[in-house]
């Protein structure tokens, strides 16, 4: 008899045979279901080729103007625009009446039939904290410091982005960075020369976001758990989205070069506390458009 088991060898073996038979069949079903959901997605995303993207004739390239350089929920580093013009809202509205009836009559999972709260402001989320890290009141209100600095810089160079095209692109990860490309919409120049300006509407909600930050108690939203760097490189998504990179802005040289001087302060006074997102996956979120559920298991990145 076995003193390991109380079987007798020969029944052990076949108990280890049967054991190892049954990992291997669940090894198999993974990897089985991951292809299945991937092949699922790609035929998703080819279908996608044809979805309509009408632009009414309000629909027009528009400029978005730095606001405020902003420490957001979990610590994330973000930049805050001054919020969604009649132009931007006009594209966002082309997405809702054309794009989101045609997801929805081609039954695709998770389609957002209302907006979701990423994308009710104009931001760009820059560098999110080190995984498991935290900030204390000191280093918080050195970060603080840094933004108003940064913040009055980019006033100073009255800093925008002009947003000309919008990419529909596939979600993978939540900073972007393995997106392809479905299908990209020119939007073209306003006719009358006239320039977009916020609406009272808009400003409000950026204005209420950046308000937050006036409790004395921000700092525990600052720490809340989750949403750290590996939470977007790593999370895999399945879903689409409406996005303007800004590598295709105009002041993409301008943006840089700021963006480098706020990198170097924030390593250099705050080391080893963020990592900042790859500059060619930065983007502004115009609308999410759909996102499977069942293949992802998180939060799309189109939330705060």
């Amino acid at each position: 008899m076995s003193t390991l088991t109380g079987l007798r060898p020969t029944k052990q073996r076949w108990l280890m045979i049967g054991l190892g038979l049954t990992g291997l069949l669940l090894y198999v079903r993974h990897f089985h279901s991951r292809d299945v959901k991937h092949h699922r997605f790609e035929a998703a995303v080819n279908k996608m080729k044809d979805m309509p993207v009408e632009m009414g004739p309000e629909a027009t390239a528009f400029n978005l103007s730095g606001r405020s350089l902003f420490v957001s929920y979990h610590g994330v580093l973000t930049l805050v625009y001054d919020g969604w013009s009649p132009a931007a809202m006009a594209v966002k509205d082309a997405l809702h009446r054309s794009s989101i009836p045609w997801l929805r009559d081609n039954h695709f999972p998770g389609v957002f039939h209302r907006e979701r709260g990423g994308s009710l402001f104009p931001k760009t989320s820059l560098a999110a904290l080190c995984e498991g890290c935290q900030l204390t009141d000191e280093e918080y209100q050195t970060l603080t410091a840094i933004c108003s600095h940064w913040t009055e810089k980019m006033r100073r160079t009255h800093m925008q982005v002009t947003v000309g095209f919008v990419s529909i692109v596939t979600v993978r990860d939540l900073m972007l960075s393995h997106s392809k490309v479905i299908k990209t919409v020119r939007l073209p120049k306003r006719t009358d020369g006239t320039p977009s300006i916020v609406t009272e509407a808009g400003s409000a909600v950026v204005d209420k976001v950046l308000a937050e930050a006036d409790d004395p108690g921000y700092i525990h939203q600052v720490n809340k758990q989750g949403n750290h760097f590996n939470h977007y490189k790593h999370r895999a998504n399945h879903g689409a989205t409406a996005i303007s990179r800004l590598q295709h802005a105009h002041s993409w040289y301008l943006f840089q070069v700021w963006l480098a001087g706020v990198q170097s302060d924030i390593e250099s006074q705050l080391p080893g506390k963020y990592h900042f997102f790859d500059v060619e996956s930065l983007h502004i979120t115009i609308r999410g458009l759909w996102v499977d559920r069942a293949a992802k298991g998180g939060t799309h990145h189109d939330s705060r």
